[in-house]
């Protein structure tokens, strides 16, 4: 992105990616963190603690960016209604990688930055991130028109990942039942 386009990968995104979708609480790459950002919090064996500010500017091109739930679906919106790229450029970011070893090809369920698969027969494409202090998950249910955004700023023993508590609440929506497996 920089050799091409001249600028730093922060600034491009913040300029040509982010800029016309207007979002409030949307940040690349931000040091000093923002004011309104909350405090991060780790679980451990020796109780709850807070995190201290990581700059991510050295992750840049891993993403890096920070958002609130609604600027995340206001993300997932413009990506799923063509306003971030082209529906040809969509769909190659949600196939499928391919891998290929001397012997063997494996075909693996993430795209380019997109996870897929499904629950109960709901194709499902999205996106989770991990972080000290934190997760987040983005998902887009097509045949439901569903998205669903969740971020914790908590991580460590007994806190579920973003991506556990998304799926969760896809199923409460979907109204898919988990097999009864004690009874079998």
């Amino acid at each position: 992105v920089e050799s091409v386009s001249g600028d730093r990968y922060d600034d491009y995104i913040r300029k040509r990616v982010l800029g016309p979708l207007e979002p409030h609480d949307m940040f690349v790459c931000e040091y000093p963190p923002p004011q309104r950002a909350s405090e991060r919090i780790r679980r451990s064996d020796e109780g709850v603690q807070p995190v201290p500010y990581i700059d991510m500017s050295a992750w840049a091109g891993q993403g890096s960016i920070n958002s609130s739930v609604i600027d995340l679906l206001r993300w997932s919106s413009a990506l799923n209604h063509g306003r971030i790229v082209t529906e040809d450029s969509l769909s190659l970011l949600r196939s499928p990688s391919i891998v290929r070893g001397t012997h063997a090809t494996a075909e693996i369920p993430y795209g380019m930055a997109q996870r897929l698969g499904s629950i109960d027969g709901y194709h499902k494409v999205g996106h989770t991130g991990t972080f000290d202090g934190g997760s987040a998950a983005l998902a887009f249910y097509p045949r439901a028109a569903l998205e669903i955004a969740v971020v914790s700023n908590t991580y460590g023993n007994g806190t579920p990942h973003a991506h556990t508590i998304e799926t969760a609440i896809a199923k409460l929506i979907l109204g898919v039942t988990d097999p009864d497996v004690a009874s079998q």
